[in-house]
């Protein structure tokens, strides 16, 4: 069945507002930390998304380094959530390639160049180009890892969260990444920040959520900061464009 893209109004909303009318749910106990996991996945779009946006890599100050594009096509509520990411210089080069599909036995196809030819998967953990974020983080593979557990909680920006731990699996592209943990808030089950630990529990890069956009009842992160540790620069991720597939969920 042929399906249209159609674009569709967003609501962009920063964390502060998005969480003022929320009930007040952390006074209940919190499921499973995989089942929480589950509910993070479960607040992304059920429809596809095509979304298109800029990085921004610079000084501490707001010194400007480099400038990025990237394109986005997700479809996380089919029968196998396919995520596909490219990133392309400022003037629209293509420079590398993402498509990943987490569900069950992970399935990972990377492509390089201005050809975007098929190339050897990198370590997901590293830097993409210039930038301080990875492709771990760009993904969000980390939420489809399980066996992760509750390490306690946290106020994120006046926000109740409760932090989870999850350790990479055996034999995965992780990388320098020997865990993750992540603050989720009990308000709404978003993901606000995350950080990928090394062997020694120290943090090797932190993202924070900015600001999120609703697509009917479900959120897509909109704003996205990350910073490696003892680096002085910092990257923003933020999209600009996002149309829908406004087929059947399947």
């Amino acid at each position: 069945m042929h399906q249209t893209h159609h674009r569709t109004p967003f609501r962009i909303i920063a964390l502060v507002w998005m969480f003022l009318f929320q009930p007040y749910l952390h006074a209940v106990p919190p499921m499973s930390a995989d089942a929480m996991l589950d509910h993070v996945i479960a607040q992304l779009p059920r429809v596809q998304v095509l979304a298109a946006g800029t990085i921004f890599v610079r000084q501490r100050r707001g010194i400007p380094i480099e400038t990025y594009r990237f394109t986005l096509d997700a479809n996380w509520k089919t029968h196998q959530t396919t995520v596909a990411y490219t990133i392309e210089d400022e003037y629209g080069t293509p420079l590398e390639a993402l498509t990943f599909q987490p569900d069950s036995q992970p399935i990972f196809s990377f492509r390089q160049g201005p050809e975007l030819r098929p190339a050897p998967l990198p370590d997901l953990t590293a830097n993409i180009a210039r930038t301080d974020l990875s492709w771990l983080d760009l993904s969000l593979y980390f939420l489809w890892w399980r066996g992760a557990r509750h390490a306690g909680e946290d106020t994120v920006r006046g926000f109740h969260c409760y932090i989870i731990e999850v350790d990479a699996p055996t034999g995965s592209a992780h990388g320098t990444y020997a865990s993750v943990r992540l603050w989720i808030s009990s308000e709404q089950g978003l993901l606000l920040q995350a950080e990928g630990l090394d062997d020694a529990k120290r943090p090797i890069r932190r993202l924070w959520v900015q600001s999120v956009r609703q697509i009917e009842e479900e959120w897509i992160i909109h704003t996205l900061e990350v910073q490696q540790s003892n680096r002085i620069q910092r990257t923003r991720l933020q999209i600009v464009d996002v149309e829908t597939n406004r087929g059947e969920a399947l």
